[in-house]
């Protein structure tokens, strides 16, 4: 069965970046694997998992680089994400939205929907 995944510019701007679910159906896990190719080779590595519920399956898009601004509850500071490269959009189904996307080499993490 093809899995979604996505591929663009994710790290940086010279790198190529492929993500791609990878499921346990037996133990009901999912997770997001990246594989990165660049100038001076290349790695793979699980940069994100998560529970699987059939009634919100997981969605993956690529987003362009910008400005992103994430879910605030009351009483908590928020500001603006800038993303300087493009940024994974994972959804579940009607349910939770997060960015995974990388600051100063480092994959950080933002919800978006509630």
């Amino acid at each position: 069965m093809a899995l979604p995944g996505v591929r663009g510019h994710i790290q940086a701007a010279d790198s190529d970046d492929s993500v791609q679910f990878m499921y346990n159906d037996e133990r009901k896990l999912g997770g997001l694997v990246m594989v990165t190719v660049t100038p001076g080779g290349g790695y793979a590595s699980v940069i994100k998992t998560f529970t699987l519920d059939q009634a919100n399956p997981p969605q993956l898009r690529l987003l362009a680089p910008g400005a992103y601004t994430p879910l605030c509850h009351p009483g908590h500071a928020c500001s603006a994400i800038h993303a300087e490269h493009q940024v994974i959009s994972l959804c579940f189904g009607e349910a939770a939205c997060r960015i995974l996307y990388y600051e100063n080499q480092q994959l950080r993490e933002a919800v978006m929907t509630d």
